[in-house]
């Protein structure tokens, strides 16, 4: 079962997908958008499919169906490439006893 991070993104193989197909922003699929510095996490839309579950009936950010494998992009993080298959992204957060909050990159 594939593994892996990159910065604060959490990636997962899944069995199933659920939710809307989005469409790429400028050519690619922005999985997570940097709070303080604008950098973001992405695929390029030609080598994966995106879906977000906005009814919230699952506990990713979002998932990618990837048929043949895709890189993830970030401006400060190295290079990380996907497997073939269904993808779980999750973005990481954070617990302070006021709130939770998601990790700003």
């Amino acid at each position: 079962m594939f593994q892996a991070h990159q910065g604060d993104v959490f990636f997962e193989e899944i069995a199933e997908i659920t939710g809307k197909e989005q469409a790429p922003e400028n050519g690619r699929h922005i999985l997570a958008h940097g709070e303080v510095t604008g950098h973001h996490h992405s695929v390029p839309g030609t080598r994966a499919v995106l879906f977000r579950d906005d009814a919230l009936a699952s506990s990713y950010s979002a998932m990618l169906d990837v048929p043949s494998g895709a890189p993830v992009e970030h401006q400060e993080h190295a290079r990380r490439d996907l497997p073939a298959g269904k993808i779980g992204v999750i973005i990481q957060s954070t617990y302070e006893p006021e709130e939770i909050r998601t990790v700003a990159d």
